[in-house]
């Protein structure tokens, strides 16, 4: 694993070039239902000028990960933990 946030810039640089082709079909009670096309951005990186206090030993301590709360407002997943992300429209993937 790497230690250095060189290190893990590196090794997401590798990850991005390699062609991974995820086959996902819904399970249990949306088997039946049609899937949507969607993006999530996962975001690493120096977020703030606190390091962490507890590490898993194998990521530096500055290197931070963004997520979100849900709205406890929406009609799916009120008020979860999430990485930011969007349905993908016919119209944001031709400009892309």
């Amino acid at each position: 694993m790497s230690s250095t946030v060189k290190q893990v810039q590196q090794d997401l640089r590798e990850l991005m070039q390699r062609d991974v082709h995820l086959d996902y079909r819904p399970q249990g009670h949306l088997a039946d239902r049609p899937t949507r096309r969607s993006s999530v951005l996962i975001l690493f990186g120096a977020l703030d000028r606190t390091p962490a206090t507890e590490s898993a030993g194998s990521v530096p301590p500055e290197l931070d990960v963004l997520l979100i709360r849900r709205s406890n407002t929406l009609r799916h997943h009120p008020g979860e933990i999430a990485f930011p992300g969007v349905a993908l429209s016919r119209r944001i993937v031709t400009s892309l």
